[in-house]
């Protein structure tokens, strides 16, 4: 990178707020910090913009500064369908970092959103010289294997408005430590329908349910969680 690029990128890199303050890397001492910005790129992408594709060659792993990111997944011959979505605070991508296994999700902006850049070169050659950084990469991915194993738990629930609600939490991201404010759902009935292994036909009433009982406001794809505390309370 020449002079001139690099200097615009630690520009951009030094106007990143939220994943200072919130988040993983907010977790991991000053150092580590200090140089995964350093090797930092600042990405500002438009909505419904691919990350990286299912199936997808190894690549870096990311942050979410503003904006949020779906998850799309096809374990079978079933065509891939939004699964969980990420807010800002959150990073992921980095399951890929450890060996030559492709991608086993696809990422998709849902809104335009600024994303900071973790090339896997850059970071392997740092890792080389700062080995103790692949324990804060561990915990990483127990991090989202965590948000993973929630929102498998959430969909054992048995109660049809439980498992709508639960899903709806989880979407939100209010089951996290810092959660988005206002917490807005990028999808539309159909789809939240899916992910909550809802019929439409059933998924649309108790949508509509929530609404009436001013737990949520729908619009044509996209879901505001109006009343966050009381949806939590119909998850029990």
């Amino acid at each position: 990178m020449d002079i001139i690029g690099d200097k615009m990128r630690k520009n951009q890199i030094e106007k990143i707020e939220v994943l200072r303050r919130v988040g993983w890397l907010s977790d991991c001492p000053a150092e580590i910090q200090a140089a995964i910005f350093d090797i930092a790129t600042v990405l500002r992408l438009e909505a419904d913009a691919s990350v990286y594709q299912l199936g997808g060659e190894p690549g870096g792993f990311f942050g979410i500064e503003a904006g949020c990111v779906a998850f799309e997944a096809a374990q079978s011959s079933r065509a891939p369908q939004k699964g969980l979505i990420f807010h800002a605070g959150c990073w992921f991508g980095e399951v890929t970092l450890t060996g030559q296994r492709v991608r086993l999700v696809g990422a998709r902006t849902t809104r335009p959103s600024t994303l900071v850049s973790i090339e896997r070169r850059r970071f392997l050659a740092l890792a080389a010289r700062q080995p103790e950084i692949w324990r804060y990469v561990a915990d990483l991915t127990a991090d989202n294997l965590a948000r993973v194993v929630g929102l498998a738990e959430d969909l054992m629930l048995r109660d049809s408005r439980q498992r709508l609600a639960a899903t709806l939490v989880r979407l939100a991201g209010l089951r996290e430590a810092f959660p988005p404010n206002p917490p807005v759902i990028d999808a539309t009935q159909s789809e939240i329908a899916a992910i909550a292994n809802l019929s439409r036909s059933m998924g649309s009433p108790l949508l509509q349910e929530l609404e009436r009982d001013g737990l949520i406001e729908l619009n044509r794809s996209m879901i505001l969680i109006a009343d966050p505390p009381g949806l939590v309370q119909r998850t029990s």
